[in-house]
């Protein structure tokens, strides 16, 4: 069963994997890529190109996770000051030798464990294969087309440069793909732009299909008066009453106007946009209270996405589990679970990885077990037992590349989305570990029908991957 992220049906919300690859190949197109000596301020470029997948088949409704329509998911994660990397899945999970590698170059300092990339997916050209969108902290977005060898070099969409307000917080989402007037092509979703002055509306939407120069058909402005002293910062897309078309949800955060310094992110008011066979149109705006980070997701299986939460609590111990039926209007239902050991919830994914056919959570602490980080899995989310999650670390029995464990504070935690990256039908989570401005190694922890499987798992290399060597 598939993690019906926003709009899975037709589109997917993404994760990345990031390397520094010099070699040079065709791009998934069949076209050599260019390779980038030094791209401009705020741009992303080829960088190399390692062996490609084996050729995949267009679809009518082309899987969210393979992006070159094999069978088989594909990650892509952003780690370092300027990578991003796709891995391709195979009957073997994950192979390091078939990736594409890209570079940004951005201006300014990079906050040290952010990524400083985002990723959803969506056919956005109609043409049955998965495409990758890649929305950077400065607000430029990108398409790379999914194709039978693999992604090809990126294209900018339309749009302005944005200064995304709470990029420095681990939960910030200034780009999404959707389906939100039901005509069957992707849409993109791009939060406002905001320097500091002006209102900024609540962002633009361009609708599918796009071309392969990257023009909509359309463009929407989303409007809304904003609170005081506050910006958008994040935004979610499904499909909750399950009409075919899905809905957008924006948080707005506090500003700082007086410039305190006191890392205050208080959510000061979210925004709840209805899909409709005209585009997206405001219905409801909530005050603070919905403040959790949410994950669209179809949690109980009845067809319709639900808004699922997760939230930690270090001093008690517990996670306290929210599953809203119809967000800005519902009361979510909520739940507490024993067993977990700090209070910082990342990484959050619902999939089905038990292979039971019913979703599943996933969350990263990465400040447990002692700043090494744990990723942990809650099964049958809608129906959660109040009992302790499945809990794997780098000190899990049978884990590879344990060893790890002996540099201090790697924060070992999991990359959304959950990808059936070997084709066996379980949902596997990509985990991965960093120290200081580069990438440790990935992890493929797979499904299986008692949980995440720690003998099975794959440990990739920072070198596998052709990524400099991590400050130790």
């Amino acid at each position: 069963m598939w993690s019906r992220i926003p709009g899975a049906r037709r589109a997917g919300a993404a994760a990345a994997a990031l390397l520094v690859a010099s070699c040079t190949g065709a791009g998934g197109d069949g076209a050599p890529p260019s390779s980038s000596s030094a791209p401009a301020s705020g741009t992303l470029a080829v960088a190399g190109q390692g062996a490609r997948p084996a050729a995949g088949e267009p679809a009518r409704q082309p899987r969210p996770g393979d992006l070159n329509g094999d069978g088989y998911d594909d990650a892509a994660v952003a780690v370092g000051p300027d990578r991003i990397a796709v891995v391709y899945g195979s009957a073997h999970g994950l192979d390091p030798r078939t990736r594409s590698t890209l570079r940004a170059e951005l201006p300014g300092q990079r906050v040290t464990g952010v990524p400083w990339a985002r990723f959803a997916r969506g056919d956005l050209d109609g043409d049955g294969f998965t495409d990758l969108l890649v929305t950077l902290e400065t607000g430029q977005q990108y398409a790379l087309w999914g194709g039978p060898r693999g992604v090809t070099r990126p294209t900018r969409l339309p749009g302005g440069t944005a200064v995304v307000v709470g990029r420095e917080t681990l939960d910030w989402e200034a780009g999404r793909v959707g389906d939100f007037d039901g005509d069957g092509a992707a849409d993109v979703y791009r939060l406002a732009a905001y320097d500091g002055t002006g209102t900024p509306s609540g962002g633009t939407v361009s609708y599918g299909p796009f071309d392969r120069g990257g023009r909509p058909a359309r463009t929407q402005r989303l409007d809304g008066k904003r609170p005081a002293d506050s910006a958008p910062y994040k935004a979610v897309a499904g499909d909750y009453d399950g009409d075919g078309r899905d809905e957008l949800t924006v948080w707005f955060r506090w500003t700082d106007p007086d410039s305190e310094g006191d890392g205050d992110t208080t959510v000061l008011a979210v925004h709840h946009f209805h899909g409709g066979p005209r585009g997206l149109s405001l219905t409801q705006r909530s005050r603070t209270g919905e403040g959790y980070a949410g994950v669209p997701a179809d949690a109980d299986g009845d067809g319709d996405d639900e808004l699922v939460s997760a939230a930690m609590n270090g001093s008690e111990r517990t996670l306290t589990l929210s599953v809203n039926q119809d967000p800005g209007t519902g009361a979510p239902s909520t739940r507490t679970i024993p067993g977990v050991e700090v209070g910082d919830a990342e990484g959050r994914a619902v999939g089905d990885v038990t292979g039971d056919g019913r979703p599943d959570l996933v969350v990263a602490s990465p400040h447990a077990d002692t700043q090494q980080g744990l990723v942990y899995l809650v099964p049958d989310v809608a129906r959660a037992p109040a009992a302790r999650p499945q809990s794997v670390g780098l000190d899990t029995p049978g884990i590879h590349g344990a060893s790890e464990r002996r540099r201090s504070r790697v924060r070992f935690q999991s990359r959304p989305p959950l990808l059936d990256a070997d084709g066996d039908g379980h949902l596997d989570v990509v985990a991965q570990t960093e120290r200081g401005r580069g990438l440790r190694g990935l992890w493929l922890l797979p499904g299986s029908g008692t949980g995440l499987d720690a003998t099975g798992s794959r440990f990739i290399s920072a070198r596998e991957l052709g990524l400099p060597a991590a400050d130790r």
